[in-house]
């Protein structure tokens, strides 16, 4: 396998401030991963269904968990050639090993016929079965060993995601964002580094991954594990066995150690929601435009009235014959609050004399401030 080098600068999670999605999955987790005082519910948990029950309902959500790693649960997730798991090789993929942690490339050296030679050495990540010689990591983790305090332990992301989805790193987000077309900041990959509690968690937008996986032809395989037990029980019974199991459409695991601890270890396949083919045209394919309408001054007709942002709904100096349409230079006013938005929000606009640029979306040129102290614009 070839390794894709994932993203350049060191990147360290400092910032809390998640999407509201993000937390809700990591309190989700946190919650069922929590072992029950009472001895009934203990016996319940003991079984892992809301374990496996968090696998198949995150597979419907907008927030995708490739990455979860605590004292009783650990996800992890790659990416595989689609061809590769239709249909999966189940026996073959539960023999999976393998964390984020394995993959590496350095200087290496060695003598032949007596001169030395120097050479990159790649170490892919080797996962064990081989269905799983294909798989490509999408997730990277590194430890700093030179840092004396902090977080040592950070996490990088595959560099052609990254390049593809248009995403860079936000420190105080502890995320991957981008701009989306109207100038808000969009999560796409979150990023919770274990702190006192232990617990990191890495999901992706699922939007933003389906289309990679749609142009890539890619699945994803997420591999899981479930150790649950009483942490002051040291006793692992004797006569535990093996079972396979199924826990839904591409979920399959392996379970053991009832009654008093359970050990599952398995895998789950991720395809796009909405299909290869329909997720691949809504990569280019956009939504049809909404248009406003304002109040201006069709100078052409002598008229104030509401007009339509809409391109069709105004006329140019050259294609005005045979019609009557306002000219897109009708100028429409405003109050001069408006302008109280984008002078709050230095962070998300920059205002010069006479244009206004949200963080590179869009831009509205030519404005201006008229007798009445009103703002005014052009139509188009």
């Amino acid at each position: 396998m070839t390794i894709i080098p994932s993203v350049g600068p060191i990147l360290r999670q400092r910032g809390n401030m998640h999407k509201f999605e993000h937390k809700e999955l990591l309190e989700r987790i946190k919650e069922i991963d929590t072992p029950p005082v009472d001895q009934q519910e203990f016996k319940k948990w003991l079984e892992a269904e809301s374990h496996k029950n968090f696998l198949l309902d995150n597979e419907k959500e907008s927030e995708f968990a490739l990455y979860f790693s605590s004292k009783f649960s650990f996800f992890y997730s790659v990416l595989i050639p689609r061809a590769r798991v239709a249909p999966p090789y189940v026996t073959d993929i539960l023999r999976w090993s393998g964390n984020c942690f394995e993959t590496r490339c350095s200087y290496t050296s060695s003598w032949k016929n007596g001169s030395l030679t120097i050479f990159l050495e790649k170490s892919p990540q080797d996962m064990g079965p081989e269905t799983l010689k294909h798989t490509q990591q999408i997730i990277y983790g590194r430890e700093d060993e030179g840092r004396i305090s902090g977080q040592k332990t950070y996490y990088e992301i595959l560099q052609e995601f990254v390049h593809a989805t248009g995403i860079h790193w936000s420190p105080d987000r502890s995320a991957y964002c981008k701009i989306n077309k109207i100038g808000d900041i969009e999560e796409i990959v979150s990023i919770s580094n274990a702190n006192d509690d232990g617990i990191s968690l890495i999901s992706f937008s699922r939007e933003e991954l389906d289309k990679y996986m749609a142009a890539g032809n890619y699945a994803i395989i997420r591999f899981f594990e479930f150790y649950l037990y009483d942490p002051l029980d040291i006793n692992y019974p004797s006569n535990s066995k093996e079972n396979l199991h199924s826990a839904g459409p591409g979920c399959f695991y392996n379970q053991w150690g009832l009654p008093t601890r359970n050990s599952i270890r398995g895998f789950q396949i991720v395809e796009p929601k909405r299909g290869y083919d329909e997720t691949k045209r809504l990569i280019f394919n956009n939504p049809p435009k909404k248009y406003v309408s304002f109040v201006a001054f069709d100078f052409r007709n002598k008229l104030i009235k509401e007009m339509s942002t809409d391109p069709r709904s105004t006329t140019n100096y050259f294609d005005a014959e045979n019609n009557n349409l306002p000219f897109e230079l009708s100028p429409c006013f405003f109050s001069p609050e408006v302008m109280s938005k984008y002078k709050n929000d230095r962070d998300k606009y920059v205002i010069d004399s006479r244009k206004i640029t949200c963080r590179g979306s869009w831009t509205l040129k030519r404005i201006d401030t008229n007798e009445a102290g009103q703002i005014h614009a052009y139509i188009v």
